[in-house]
């Protein structure tokens, strides 16, 4: 199931919500509550060299949507704000793609000032977000801005290898629940080494193992001791053969 957020950036705190004033949505024109670049430096994008850039680390990947983007809103440094940037969404923060470029009004300086609408960035999936900035409003040096606000959707992304159909590989696991420690049964009468994978409910890989030897008959101990309790997939994989079993862990 998909489940509905917002992340709200301060620019200069990175991944926080804003709590400190009357009305959430409204941003005062004190300097210090935003993010100022007046240095270049290289950008995590390569190939787009030095210049201003804001990088955000998610720490999970999302389906990014709609948006919501507050300037520098101090008084006497409106033309710092941000004119023309570039964004850009990466899964690993290394191999990045362009979602484009973005003009973002200037602030006017006020402190009912909410906004404006950013970019609707369209279901694209990403665990990083890179800002660059292109162009201030005219001013010298230093671009700034307040913050972004995010609407994103939780994407499930599991590691799991798809069952095939099999003739010739069984699995049995018990106890099952079980509070610490689980046997699993393999049964096979095919003759390719067998290598096994415990994945939590996310699908995220969290033991792995072979046999070194291959019976009619193979039992395997695993230890869930430093796992939370929650429900695992067990898939146990020979040749081409493929089984998985839900395992449950309780207290």
């Amino acid at each position: 199931m998909k489940r509905l957020r917002i992340l709200s950036f301060l620019a200069i705190f990175g991944s926080t919500v804003l709590n400190a004033q009357c009305y959430e949505d409204r941003h005062n024109g004190n300097w210090f509550d935003s993010w100022i670049s007046c240095e270049t430096s290289p950008n995590p994008n390569s190939s787009r060299g030095n210049g201003h850039w804001i990088f955000y680390d998610l720490h999970h990947t999302y389906s990014l949507g709609t948006s919501t983007i507050w300037n520098l809103n101090n008084p006497e440094n409106l033309d710092l704000g941000m004119n023309e940037i570039v964004l850009d969404y990466s899964l690993d923060g290394t191999n990045w793609e362009e979602w484009g470029e973005f003009t973002v009004a200037q602030a006017p300086g006020i402190s009912t000032y909410e906004g404006i609408q950013g970019p609707n960035l369209s279901g694209v999936q990403a665990k990083y977000l890179l800002i660059t900035v292109l162009s201030n409003h005219g001013g010298e040096d230093c671009v700034g801005m307040s913050e972004i606000r995010i609407n994103v959707e939780d994407v499930v992304i599991s590691d799991i290898p798809e069952i095939e159909e099999n003739t010739c590989l069984s699995l049995n696991v018990y106890p099952n629940p079980h509070s610490s420690d689980f046997t699993s049964k393999i049964t096979t009468i095919c003759p390719e080494l067998i290598s096994w994978m415990l994945f939590d409910v996310q699908g995220k890989k969290v033991r792995d193992g072979a046999l070194s030897q291959v019976a009619e008959e193979n039992f395997l101990e695993i230890s869930s001791n430093k796992l939370p309790k929650g429900l695992y997939h067990l898939v146990v994989i020979q040749g081409d053969n493929r089984v998985r079993k839900p395992v449950l862990k309780v207290d």
